[in-house]
């Protein structure tokens, strides 16, 4: 290289952008389906509808590889979405769902590590007659119609 010349590099990619080199799909590995959950459902809370899909696709996968750690996380995201968007119904049988794999992996997923399933209730519980009374309550969606 001539003297005072500088190389130049392309700028690093970002740490969180999943490495999809030749095939489009991120790499495989323990814990790759669930780094792909995590950064949707990030992308997901500025209602990014690409990010929102990208989290279904994600869940019929999880589902394919009986990942019930990732599935209980993607339907939690899935769930905050659809609250913040309005679908309380959706929402609720959302977190219903979520609720019924956790009880199954409750031993390698901690309730603190379902922080979209929190901002799903809190949605929930704020739509209910009464507020945020009964928060931690699991939702019972039939009771708007049962009076």
């Amino acid at each position: 290289m001539p003297r005072g010349a500088r190389a130049t590099r392309p700028p690093p990619a970002p740490c969180w952008r999943p490495t999809t080199a030749g095939t489009g799909r991120p790499g495989g590995g323990d814990g790759a389906l669930l780094t792909r959950c995590r950064l949707a459902a990030l992308a997901a809370e500025q209602d990014d509808q690409a990010a929102i899909a990208d989290l279904q696709t994600v869940l019929e996968e999880a589902r394919r590889h009986h990942d019930l750690e990732t599935q209980t996380l993607a339907l939690d995201s899935l769930a905050r979405a659809a609250a913040a968007g309005g679908d309380l119904p959706g929402a609720a049988r959302l977190l219903e769902e979520a609720d019924g794999l956790h009880a199954q992996v409750r031993h390698t997923l901690d309730d603190a590590d379902r922080v979209d399933a929190g901002t799903a209730r809190a949605s929930l519980a704020a739509a209910r007659p009464g507020g945020l009374e009964g928060a931690g309550e699991p939702v019972d969606q039939d009771a708007d119609r049962l009076g």
